[in-house]
């Protein structure tokens, strides 16, 4: 397993920003135990909400009681794509449907790899101890001055640090062990930057990491995956890292690490464009009520400010 905590892209940490990384690591060792030498063992089970409609398998690790019912070994090693997600708030989930809805529209298999599901292994253990805290200070942003003192300046600078990749790099060598016996062949697309971090430190060998935000951060960056954006205006940013190591200017990210994408979307939405545009404007000219359709992310946090707005029209 290659270091990625050091030096990121080039860029050396200090040594302070290792040893803290270094730190967290065993922190997390000491409280949910190391199974990096654990061999879990790997199922496939045919994903029961979304199985039928978008070819969705789930990819079970652990618990071979429990997932005695699902078939061993029935990887799809030529048109196999793990979508590598995290249940951690709609955002990426959504992101993790949009990509499954295209592999399966192009011909390929998608399997569904949510690291946060292997109850038994310290991987899933350690995200739902982050999740909880970062669910907690997603709840409590909505207290002016715990939103204006800690949780916008920790979003915009502090997710932004060059630093705290190396924190969350070390980190995800605890995680790497969900992947240890799936064929390191099947391509891997990560919907968050952790599935992604745990697949190149397992050695799979073709990764990509869908980066969820815009702001560029190197909360986001997975070295030795291809980074995909969503937007031109965030291209350079991740490219020369801007601003993730104060005012230092890094070395920045070798051009082929990033892509350029455009917005992931569902095959099911971007087919029907046409059709659904051409319904909406003639809704428009025969005078129906306008619709809205309102998504709710932040752990729930901005429910209050979508309420309002029916509140306010009447």
């Amino acid at each position: 397993m290659t270091d990625r905590s050091s030096v990121i892209f080039g860029n050396k940490m200090p040594d302070k920003v290792y040893k803290k990384a270094v730190k967290s690591k065993k922190k997390y060792i000491k409280k949910f135990g190391d199974d990096s030498r654990k061999n879990y063992e790997v199922s496939v089970e045919k994903n029961r909400y979304i199985g039928d409609s978008l070819g969705v398998y789930n990819i079970l690790v652990g618990n071979p009681a429990e997932n005695a019912h699902a078939g061993k070994g029935t990887f799809d090693t030529e048109k196999g794509i793990i979508v590598g997600n995290i249940r951690m708030g709609f955002g990426h989930y959504r992101i993790s449907m949009a990509m499954a809805s295209a592999a399966k529209a192009m011909g390929y298999t998608p399997y569904w790899m949510d690291l946060n599901s292997y109850g038994e292994t310290t991987c899933t253990k350690v995200i739902g101890a982050q999740n909880d805290l970062y669910s907690l200070g997603s709840r409590l942003s909505k207290n002016p001055i715990f939103n204006k003192l800690v949780w916008e300046p920790m979003n915009y600078e502090g997710f932004r640090a060059l630093s705290y990749n190396a924190a969350d790099q070390k980190n995800a060598e605890l995680m790497a062990p969900v992947y240890r016996n799936v064929p390191k062949d099947i391509p891997v697309i990560g919907t968050h930057v952790w599935p992604a971090q745990a697949a190149v430190h397992a050695g799979m060998k073709y990764v990509v990491n869908a980066i969820p935000d815009n702001w560029p951060m190197a909360l986001h960056l997975s070295e030795g995956s291809v980074h995909t954006i969503q937007c031109h205006n965030s291209y350079m940013g991740y490219r020369i890292l801007n601003g993730m190591n104060k005012d230092k200017v890094n070395k920045p990210m070798p051009s082929d690490s990033l892509v350029y994408t455009g917005h992931y979307i569902d095959h099911e939405l971007v087919q029907g464009i046409e059709a659904d545009c051409a319904a909406r404007i003639k809704r428009k000219e025969n005078g129906e009520p306008m619709r809205f359709l309102l998504t709710i992310g932040g752990a729930g946090a901005q429910k209050e400010i979508f309420a309002a707005i029916p509140a306010s029209v009447y």
